[in-house]
This record gives C-alpha cells, sequence and structure tokens, in this order.
C-alpha cells in the first residue's frame, strides 16, 4: 500500500497572517503613543542681531536676537548658541513665537535693554574681534552658524550700533550683514540711552522678503513685516510772526498797471503763503507758497487790471488765520 506524504500548511500560513497584522498594526501604535519630535530644519531660526561691542551705558551689555523664520512657533529647550572656542556657551530655553523674535542679553540682572524683557540672560562674553557662533538644536544638528573668527563684518563700536543680518533667510556671509542706521531703533540701554539697534522688531538693513515655506493664499504670508516705530526728531517749530512787521508802504491806484508795496520791517523773513489782500468791492489777491518777503525789505504785488478806486479806497492784508492788518 502506498503511503502519500502531506504537508499541512495551515497552521503556518495562519501564523504568518497573524505576525504581518500584528507587525503593521503595531508601528502606527508606537507613532501614536509615542509622537516623533518636529525636526528643524537649516535657517528655520536664523541669528538675526548681534550687539557685540555692548551699549553706549556699557560695553558688557551685550545682547543677541534671533528670528523665527517660519509660520509656526518653534520649542527652544536645549537648543544651544555656542562659540567654537567654549565661551559663550548658552543652553536655551522657551520658545520663539511664528515669525517672531527671541531676544538674549547678557548680565543676570535683565538691564542691558531695560525696556524690553529678554527671554534668556547669559554670562559670557563675546570677542570684540570676531567669534564663531553656532546655534544648533536640540539634535546637536547645526540650523545657523556665523563663521567670523578673525573680525565681526558689521556693527559700530564707537557709536555701539548693532550688527544686523540683512536676509535671515539666506546664509551668513559678509555680506548678508550690515550696521544699523541709528534711524530705525528700538529700545533703551540701562542708562535711558536709545539702542542703536532694534532688538525684537524688524532690523533696518532688512530686504523685503517672502519666507518660502508660507503658502502663497496664506493670508497671513504677505512679503512684508510691519515696520518697527521710528524715533522721528521733533517737529520743527511754527515761525512765530510778529504780524506788526509787515506795513504796507505803497501803492499806486492811477496807473496803467497798478502796483502795492509791503514792507517787512522784521529781521527775518515772512512767507506770505495763504495771506490775502482785499479792497473795499471785495477785490482780492491771494498769496502763494513762493510768495515770501525778505528781511527789511520791499515786496512789490503788481496788478493786471485796475482794482483800486481813485476817488478812495479801503486795502486790507489779511493773514491766514484771519486778522486784517
Amino acid at each position: 500500500m502506498m503511503h502519500t506524504n502531506t504537508l499541512d500548511t495551515q497552521p503556518h500560513n495562519k501564523n504568518l497572517f497573524y505576525n504581518i497584522r500584528i507587525k503593521y498594526w503595531v508601528v502606527p501604535v508606537i507613532f501614536l503613543l509615542f509622537p516623533q519630535p518636529i525636526l528643524s530644519a537649516q535657517l528655520d531660526v536664523a541669528i538675526n542681531e548681534v550687539a557685540w561691542m555692548g551699549t553706549i551705558a556699557s560695553t558688557n551689555d551685550e545682547w543677541i536676537e534671533l528670528k523665527n523664520n517660519t509660520n509656526q512657533e518653534i520649542d527652544l529647550t536645549d537648543w544651544t548658541i555656542e562659540a567654537r572656542d567654549g565661551s559663550p556657551k548658552i543652553i536655551l530655553s522657551g520658545t520663539v513665537p511664528a515669525n517672531g523674535y527671541y531676544l538674549l542679553e547678557r548680565g543676570d540682572d535683565d538691564l542691558a535693554i531695560s525696556d524690553i524683557t529678554a527671554n534668556q540672560t547669559y554670562s559670557r562674553a563675546l570677542g570684540n574681534n570676531g567669534e564663531e557662533l553656532l546655534l544648533k538644536d536640540a539634535s546637536g544638528a547645526t540650523i545657523d552658524s556665523l563663521l567670523f573668527s578673525l573680525f565681526w563684518p558689521s556693527g559700530d563700536n564707537e557709536t555701539k550700533s548693532s550688527m544686523e543680518r540683512i536676509n535671515s533667510l539666506t546664509n551668513s556671509t559678509e555680506t548678508n550683514w550690515a550696521t544699523n542706521n541709528k534711524i530705525i531703533i528700538n529700545g533703551l540701554d540701562s542708562k535711558n540711552n536709545k539702542i542703536n539697534g532694534t532688538p525684537g522688531r524688524l532690523n533696518s538693513a532688512i530686504e523685503t522678503i517672502t519666507p518660502p515655506n508660507l503658502p502663497e493664499k496664506n493670508p497671513q504670508a504677505t512679503t512684508t513685516e510691519p515696520l518697527p516705530p521710528i524715533d522721528s526728531p521733533e517737529p520743527e517749530k511754527t515761525q512765530q510772526i510778529d504780524y506788526s512787521k509787515i506795513i504796507i508802504n505803497e501803492l499806486m491806484p492811477n496807473a496803467p498797471k497798478e502796483w502795492v508795496e509791503l514792507l517787512n520791517t522784521d529781521d527775518a523773513d515772512i512767507s506770505l503763503a495763504d495771506w490775502q489782500l482785499k479792497d473795499n468791492a471785495n477785490n482780492s489777491k491771494k498769496f502763494g507758497e513762493e510768495d515770501v518777503i525778505l528781511s527789511d525789505n520791499l515786496f512789490v504785488i503788481n496788478f493786471d487790471k485796475s482794482i483800486l478806486n481813485n476817488d478812495g479806497d479801503k486795502l486790507s492784508l489779511i493773514t491766514p488765520d484771519g486778522q486784517i492788518l
């Protein structure tokens, strides 16, 4: 009798089926239970401004600004800013808001910039002759770097003007840095002098840029950022005019061309803009910006037609605020 050997593969196949099914279920469960951290790309955060020279109040009051180039908040916990020579080495904490700034001030008292609260303080000084600074994320990956070991490409030690990045989305080359222009500025130092820099604000040297990671249809993806408040010079004082110094000195009512002569007895030039000359019949001559009586000088008004009454008339010089001379 012939015996046929048979192989029952069903249990084996069944176990294989369950094994495969379990493996494919385990992977997503692991990711759900243990979500992976969002990794930062290069220049998601950039070193945006460096006051390596300190402030007018103190050369010790250095500060550094980081810029978030993305439209989402970034956690800086365990990130570092470190010099290649080992000092300074700053371990960061907290977050930097979307498209926002993160300010570091040297000194425990947070007074390097007295009217702006720092996100973090640090103690070791930057070298005045340059540094190689690396910004690293929590994994140790380098996100940005400033490789200026021999000199700082910008910033002014005399005026204590900060070194500003022109475009925070491109690499830190010498030509991508500029000195603050001392017009667009922000903040006060520990002695209430104005900071020649823009801590926490748009740099004075900024280029108009569109972050590449922002979708065009996103209403927040604008090509510009709001300009910071500018410390404008005090408006010029309005000229105080002594109207008694302007005299109707002479007139000619009976001639082919009539004219009136004014005299300025003041030692300052006087503008006649918006002044008027009127007679009893309400004929008038209005003066423009170009009409100025020089100090201690005469000003002649010629009329294109006869408007003055030869038998007598009343002539009034009226100031812009309605005073009649």
